[in-house]
């Protein structure tokens, strides 16, 4: 709100460290617990099923990635967008027999007025130019609550941190920035006699020296013009590069949003505190 530049086409929550921080650690602990299967009887007693297929099959969903592997892929599409999917594969017999994670981007849910009224009529997933449809039945959706924009999806908590994820980016590229291009410190040099007559291939030289004078290793060494010289100093100090205080707003925010404390997390502000 307020604002006309879109922030969320130019943020990928996994490439932020702040973001991808919290995301991997709900994605490592949600493994901690382990899948179980009950049974209910008509008294209300729960049975525990501990040789159920499902079980099985979650602990080895496809020939390729493993239980472990598909859970992480499903708890991040759900706290990256609001939706997980999984496709269900069935034999000839129609029997399930495996389980494969399709990424949230590939696929939507379709229905309305268009496809009979329906709430949701089918999946429509697109691995690539093509378009395949799939029935709900052969889809395992899950939400992260209702998008009130879209009834049929979920929506995430973290794309109400769209701006602070782009902030702590931006702020992580200024300071890698200054690095990068300031490692020979930022100066200008000049003659002091202003009537002095400068070439180009002056300047190269000097810009040359200098480099090599104060670049890599050799930063803090000693320069000796020749001659009678202005150095105006443009860098900054560490202090003035100091943004902790602008990162700690972004790390905040987002770990309140995906509920797990900054602390715990390991986020410096939650520390702070």
């Amino acid at each position: 709100p307020g604002t006309h530049f879109d922030f969320g086409k130019r943020i990928d929550p996994l490439l932020n460290s702040a973001a991808a921080a919290g995301i991997m650690w709900i994605s490592r602990n949600f493994l901690e617990a382990p899948v179980m299967v009950f049974e209910r009887k008509p008294d209300g007693l729960e049975v525990t099923q501990s040789d159920h297929d499902l079980i099985k099959l979650l602990a080895k969903p496809t020939p390729f990635y493993s239980g472990a592997v598909l859970m992480m892929a499903l708890v991040t599409d759900l706290i990256l967008d609001g939706n997980a999917y999984i496709l269900k594969v069935r034999n000839g017999v129609g029997r399930l027999v495996e389980l494969w994670w399709i990424p949230q981007g590939l696929i939507k849910p379709k229905g309305g007025d268009q496809d009979g009224g329906a709430f949701i009529s089918h999946y429509e997933y697109r691995p690539g130019p093509g378009v395949v449809r799939y029935k709900p039945e052969d889809i395992v959706h899950v939400r992260f609550g209702l998008d009130p924009d879209n009834m049929r999806v979920g929506r995430s908590p973290l794309k109400s941190a769209i701006r602070e994820i782009w902030t702590d980016d931006e702020a992580a590229n200024f300071s890698a920035s200054i690095l990068r291009n300031l490692g020979v410190p930022g100066v200008i040099i000049s003659p002091k006699d202003s009537m002095v007559s400068v070439t180009q291939d002056d300047i190269e030289a000097v810009k040359a020296r200098w480099r090599s004078t104060f670049g890599g290793d050799n930063r803090g060494d000693v320069a000796v013009m020749t001659g009678p010289t202005d150095v105006k100093v443009l860098s900054f100090s560490p202090a003035q590069m100091d943004l902790s205080m602008l990162r700690g707003l972004p790390e905040e925010r987002i770990s309140a949003l995906l509920g797990v404390p900054a602390a715990v997390i390991g986020f410096g502000t939650g520390i702070a505190q």
